[in-house]
C-alpha cells in the first residue's frame, strides 16, 4: 500500500481575527465611546442621574459583578459573542454572507433602595440601560455600525429582563438582556473581500473591561 505524503496547501500562519470577532470589539467600542459621551453631557447639564450614564464596558465577562468589596452604583455592561452561521444562498467558496447574534447584558443595582425596592429599583435601572443601549445602536448614525460594505443590516430582536442565579440572595441585580443581530460579510483565505481593521484600545486582562479615551 503506498503512501501519500501530504502536502499543506494553506502556507500564511492564521493569526489574524475574523470580522466577527472584530465586529465584537467594535460594538463594544461604539458603545463604551457612546456612554461615555453621554456621561459627560449629564455632568455638564448636572443632571441628578449623571451616574446612570457612567457605564462600565466589558468583553466576554459573564459576570462583571465578581469582584472583590462593594458593588458599583454605576451600571455594567458585557458583550458576548454568541453564534454566527452562513445565510442562506452563500457560494461554497469565498467570502460568506453571515450572521451574527450578540448577546448584551445591562446589569444594575438597587440595593440603594431599601429592603422593599431594591427590586423594583435595580429593574428600572436596567431598563433605562438597555433604553441607553438600544438608542445608540438603532441610531441613524449606526445604521452600518460605520462599516459599510462590510456589514448589511443590524436589528436589535429582543429585550428580557432577568436575575442573575449567581447573583447572591443578599444583592438586588437585575440583568436587561440585548439580542443584537448583525448581518455582515466575512472573508476566507485567499478570497475577495473586505476584512476589517481591528480597534485599538486598551482592555484591561484580568476582566476584559473596555477603557479607552474621548479622544
Amino acid at each position: 500500500m503506498s503512501k501519500e505524503t501530504f502536502t499543506p496547501q494553506i502556507t500564511e500562519l492564521i493569526s489574524e481575527p475574523d470580522n466577527i470577532e472584530k465586529l465584537r470589539d467594535r460594538v463594544a467600542y461604539i458603545l463604551k465611546g457612546e456612554t461615555q459621551h453621554q456621561h459627560a453631557l449629564a455632568m455638564d447639564e448636572r443632571a441628578k442621574d449623571a451616574e446612570d450614564y457612567n457605564f462600565k464596558v466589558f468583553i466576554e465577562n459573564a459576570r462583571p459583578y465578581d469582584t472583590e468589596g462593594e458593588l458599583p452604583a454605576t451600571p455594567l455592561l458585557n458583550i458576548m459573542l454568541q453564534k454566527a452561521a452562513p445565510m442562506d444562498g452563500n457560494p461554497r467558496i469565498g467570502a460568506q454572507k453571515e450572521k451574527a447574534i450578540f448577546v448584551i447584558d445591562c446589569i444594575a443595582f438597587g440595593n440603594d433602595g431599601g429592603e422593599t425596592w431594591n427590586d423594583k429599583v435595580a429593574a428600572a435601572r436596567a431598563w433605562k440601560a438597555a433604553r441607553v443601549i438600544r438608542r445608540i445602536l438603532m441610531s441613524e448614525q449606526y445604521a452600518y455600525l460605520g462599516l459599510r460594505g462590510v456589514v448589511g443590516s443590524r436589528n436589535i430582536a429582543s429585550i428580557e429582563t432577568g436575575v442573575p442565579e449567581n447573583g447572591g440572595a443578599a444583592l438586588s441585580i437585575v440583568t436587561a438582556r440585548i439580542i443584537l443581530e448583525v448581518q455582515f460579510m466575512e472573508c476566507a483565505i485567499s478570497a475577495p473581500g473586505t476584512v476589517l481593521e481591528a480597534i485599538s484600545f486598551t482592555l484591561d486582562p484580568s476582566s476584559g473591561e473596555v477603557l479607552i479615551n474621548e479622544d
